[in-house]
C-alpha cells in the first residue's frame, strides 16, 4: 500500500468556529475545552491487507478509550465506512483497539484496490456507550437539528482528527483470487462487512472478477422495461452505487420473479418513517408504484398495496411505544388477522417506531429492550396458531445529532439491542430476523439530507436485501 501525501493536514490547531447560522461548532476545539485533550493520528502503517491509523492525545490525559470516531473512505469507484462505539468497538470493515492509556489503534480492512481519500471524524466522547449528552459527556459532530456533517462545512472539519495524509493507495500484496463463481446467496440481512461500489468501467482489482457478470445484469435491467432508478425515491439526484458482499452475492430479481417468489404472502412493514420508506423502495422493486408523500398523510388509506390477487405488502405507522396498542394492533386485528389466519402465515418487517425511541435504548430501566421484547411477544400471541416471520431493521447510521437523543452512538447502540434479540426467540411460532440498516449506511453520507432518512440507492439497496432474505435466487 502506497501513502500519497496531501497538500496540507486535514485539521489544524486553532480557535473555535461558528457554522453557518452563528452557532458554536464543536468538533475536537470543544473536546480540547472540556476535557484538555488533543487526539491526533501520529502514525499510519500497514499489516498485509490491512491500514492501521495510531490515535495519541498530546496531552496525555488518559482518557483516549473514551473517544467514539468515524472513519470514511472515499475513491472514484468505492465508498467505505468505519464507526466506532464506546467500549469495545463496532463490528464492520475494520476494528479498534486499545493500546496503553493515551493510544488506540483504528484498523480498516479495505475490500478493493483503489485511491481513497481518508476522512477521520470525531463522534462522540464518554463513558456512557448510549450517548446521554451531561455535563460529564461530549457530542462531538455537527449540532444542527436535522442536518448532517456535510450541511455545516465549517464544523464538519473541526471533527476531523489531524493527520499527515489524506490519501491512500490500495494496492494489495497478495491477489484476491477466489472461486467467485460459487458464492451462495446473501440470504441473511447481514452488511458489516459489504462495500458500495460504483459503476465498473474496468476491473479494480482481482477481486471485482467476481461482480462482473452482475453488474453487467444490473445495468443492462436499468435499459429495460423496469427501471431500477424507479426506486430511486426522493432522492436529490441519481445515483448508481451498489451495494456488495465478498462472502455472497445478491440476486437482482426481476419484478416478475419476485412477485413469483412472494405469491400467496402477507408482508406487513410496522414502524416509523425508516421503515416506510423501505415499503414503498420494496413495492417500486415488484413493479407498482407508491407515493411516499400519500402513505405519510394518511397511512390508512395508501398504505395497504395489492401487488397481485394473493400478494398484499401493507404499512402501519408506529412512533412512540403507545402506538403500538393504539394503532398499529387494532389495525392489524380490524383489516389482517383473519386473513393471516386463514393463510397460515404472515411476514412483518418492523423497527417498532426505534428512531423515534433512541432516547429509551439506555436508560436505567433498560426501556427500549423491554418494550421490544414485549412487543415481539405480544405479535407472536396474536398471530397465533398461524407461522410468523418478524424481520426486525435496524436504525439507520444517524450521521449527525437531530436532537439531543437521536445521534449516532445512539443508532448504534439500539442496532445491538436489536441484533441480540433476533437469537432470543425462535420456535415453531415464530422466526426473527435482522436487517442491519446502520452498517448499510455508513459509508452513505451523501445519500441522506437530515442524517437520518437515506433514500436514493441507498434505500434501494434495503429493498433488494430484503428481498434477497425472502426469495432464494435460481443462479
Amino acid at each position: 500500500m502506497k501513502w500519497i501525501k496531501s497538500a496540507k493536514t486535514r485539521a489544524q490547531i486553532g480557535p473555535k468556529k461558528k457554522d453557518e447560522q452563528g452557532e458554536w461548532c464543536r468538533g475536537w476545539p470543544l473536546l480540547h475545552e472540556k476535557k484538555n485533550m488533543i487526539p491526533i493520528i501520529s502514525q499510519v502503517t500497514t499489516l498485509g491487507n490491512e491500514v492501521h491509523f495510531d490515535i495519541v492525545d498530546c496531552n496525555l490525559q488518559k482518557k483516549i478509550e473514551q473517544l467514539a470516531m468515524w472513519f470514511t473512505f472515499k475513491s472514484k469507484d468505492v465508498r467505505d465506512a468505519v464507526a466506532w462505539t464506546l467500549g469495545g468497538g463496532f463490528e464492520g470493515n475494520g476494528g479498534l483497539h486499545l493500546l496503553d492509556t493515551n493510544r488506540i489503534r483504528v484498523v480498516w480492512k479495505p475490500s478493493l484496490e483503489g485511491v481513497y481519500i481518508v476522512e477521520p471524524r470525531l463522534l462522540y466522547f464518554g463513558k456512557d456507550q448510549c450517548g446521554h449528552l451531561d455535563e460529564f459527556s461530549l457530542y462531538l459532530g455537527s449540532f444542527q437539528q436535522r442536518a448532517t456533517h456535510f450541511d455545516s462545512p465549517n464544523c464538519d472539519k473541526l471533527s476531523f482528527l489531524a493527520m499527515n495524509y489524506s490519501t491512500i493507495e490500495i494496492k494489495f500484496e497478495k491477489s484476491h483470487q477466489g472461486n467467485y463463481h460459487h458464492l451462495p446467496q446473501c440470504r441473511d440481512g447481514k452488511t458489516t462487512n459489504g462495500v458500495w461500489l460504483e459503476k465498473i468501467e474496468k476491473s479494480v482489482g482481482d477481486a471485482l472478477a467476481r461482480l462482473q457478470p452482475f453488474l453487467n445484469k444490473r445495468y443492462t435491467a436499468k435499459k429495460s422495461k423496469f427501471k431500477w432508478d424507479a426506486i430511486t425515491i426522493n432522492s436529490a439526484q441519481e445515483d448508481t452505487w451498489f451495494f456488495e458482499r465478498e462472502d455472497c452475492f445478491y440476486s437482482y430479481f426481476s419484478p416478475r420473479q419476485a412477485k413469483e417468489c412472494l405469491n400467496e404472502n402477507i408482508i406487513i412493514f410496522l414502524g416509523d418513517s425508516i421503515v416506510r420508506l423501505v415499503h414503498v423502495a420494496f413495492a417500486h422493486y415488484l413493479g407498482v408504484h407508491v407515493d411516499d408523500q400519500n402513505i405519510k398523510q394518511d397511512p390508512d388509506r395508501y398504505g395497504t398495496v395489492q401487488i397481485s390477487n394473493h400478494l398484499h405488502i401493507a404499512y402501519l405507522m408506529m412512533w412512540e411505544p403507545s402506538d403500538f396498542y393504539r394503532r398499529a394492533l387494532p389495525d392489524l386485528k380490524k383489516n389482517w388477522l383473519q386473513r393471516i389466519h386463514t393463510q397460515g402465515s404472515v411476514i412483518v418487517v418492523a423497527n417498532f417506531g426505534v428512531i423515534h425511541q433512541l432516547f429509551d435504548t439506555c436508560d436505567n430501566n433498560n426501556t427500549f429492550a423491554s418494550n421490544l421484547q414485549k412487543n415481539i411477544d405480544t405479535l407472536s400471541t396474536i398471530i397465533f396458531p398461524a407461522t410468523l416471520h418478524l424481520i426486525l431493521i435496524a436504525p439507520t447510521f444517524t450521521n449527525g445529532n437531530r436532537v439531543d437523543q437521536i445521534h449516532t452512538t445512539r443508532s448504534q447502540f439500539a442496532t445491538k439491542i436489536m441484533s441480540q434479540h433476533t437469537t432470543s426467540l425462535n420456535d415453531n411460532n415464530t422466526r426473527l430476523s435482522f436487517l442491519d440498516l446502520n452498517h448499510l449506511t455508513t459509508a452513505r453520507f451523501d445519500g441522506t439530507k437530515d442524517g437520518v432518512h437515506f433514500t436514493g440507492s441507498s434505500l434501494a439497496a434495503s429493498a433488494l436485501i430484503l428481498l434477497n432474505m425472502l426469495c432464494t435466487s435460481s443462479q
